[in-house]
């Protein structure tokens, strides 16, 4: 893993260098969320490409089409495709791009994966330009799969068209070919020789996150606060939370706390537990590519505290109680009592005294004689 040091000097380095995947999986993996929407702007690398050989036209209005397939050599979130593009008249409509998935014989097939467009207003006339169609959503490109770039418009003629430049005399891109069609893409052709100007923008792909369960702390006889760290949030803002209970089936949750980047730690407190009981707990972190548990950790609460005891001391002519503390001798408690001011009356005297642990009780009776209770 990288250092932060080695993270910021990355952070310098020029926009070309950032086109190497590995460090731009450095950068956002390391960066604070203020900075990294901004980054991801500048350093999104290319990664499927052919922008080479650009010497035909491609006619594209109303259902004529045109397209390249790619095949990846890495897996990919495509975010852009950028194309070299002119047009011929005033095409009444903007340039759509559309991604789609490939049959076995390399034609564009089912449904749209994304799409996005280049303004018209911006697309020339005469020398075409590179210019960058942004799409709706990131489309995952998986290594080895064989996908397409579709280009089309809304209306226009046979004078007021987009053409996709491509290369019609020595095409090279190994990987996938022109595609093209004039039914609006209910059929396709597949051109061999030829391969369209292409440039695939993206960032690598969204991981599950990594998190860590840290110990228990404040631990209470009803309450504990529980902690975990997110190592890694694996390439987006994570959800987090913790799962607990008295087994490993846990049963009970904490709240999500959204927002969570990498290298954050986070922390709960449970309330409502049992007093003296053994409790697991391990935290959780979830992204848009799953959900990650950190290990399972353990605490116990504490006990009760031991109820207040009681001595019952029943004697008659009661005079005295007295209370001691049996290591330090201390008084705890003292209790004097008069007798019945009529002598020939013996009067029968009932206590019930809350005793502290390791306590000695002393009883004077009547005519003064001790008893001595140890509890």
């Amino acid at each position: 893993m990288p250092n932060r040091k080695a993270t910021r000097k990355l952070a310098n380095k020029s926009s070309k260098a950032s086109k190497t995947p590995f460090i731009h999986g450095y950068l956002r993996h390391y960066t604070v969320p203020a900075i990294k929407s901004t980054l991801k702007k500048v350093l999104d690398p290319m990664y499927e490409y052919y922008n080479t050989g650009d010497d035909t036209n491609s006619a594209i209005w109303g259902n004529y089409r045109s397209g390249q397939t790619a095949t990846p050599q890495v897996t990919y979130m495509l975010s852009s495709v950028k194309v070299k593009i002119r047009k011929s008249g005033a095409p009444p409509n903007d340039f759509k791009l559309e991604i789609y998935n490939t049959d076995g014989a390399g034609k564009p097939t089912g449904a749209v994966l994304a799409y996005g467009y280049i303004n018209k207003d911006l697309i020339p006339t005469g020398t075409g330009i590179w210019l960058e169609a942004t799409l709706n959503v990131p489309v995952l490109q998986t290594v080895g799969v064989m996908y397409a770039r579709v280009g089309s418009t809304v209306g226009g003629s046979g004078s007021a068209y987009y053409s996709w430049r491509y290369d019609g005399t020595s095409a090279t891109y190994p990987r996938g070919t022109r595609v093209s069609s004039s039914d609006g893409g209910a059929t396709w052709t597949v051109h061999a020789t030829f391969d369209m100007l292409f440039e695939d923008w993206g960032y690598p792909p969204i991981e599950l996150p990594d998190v860590e369960t840290y110990d228990a702390t404040d631990i209470q006889i009803y309450q504990a606060t529980l902690h975990g760290h997110l190592i890694d949030d694996g390439g987006e803002a994570c959800d987090v939370r913790f799962e607990y209970g008295e087994t490993i089936a846990y049963g009970e949750v904490t709240e999500w706390q959204t927002g969570k980047v990498s290298d954050q730690e986070f922390e709960a407190t449970i309330y409502g537990l049992q007093p003296n009981t053994l409790y697991h707990f391990r935290a959780v972190a979830k992204n848009s590519a799953g959900t990650s548990y950190g290990a399972d950790k353990q605490f116990t609460t504490q006990p009760l505290p031991p109820p207040p005891r009681t001595a019952l001391v029943v004697h008659p002519a009661l005079l005295q109680i007295d209370i001691y503390d049996t290591e330090d001798g201390e008084s705890l408690y003292a209790s004097h009592q008069a007798l019945s001011s009529m002598p020939e009356q013996r009067l029968t005297r009932m206590f019930i005294i809350s005793l502290p642990d390791k306590a000695k009780v002393k009883v004077t009776t009547l005519p003064g004689k001790e008893y001595t209770y140890y509890l």
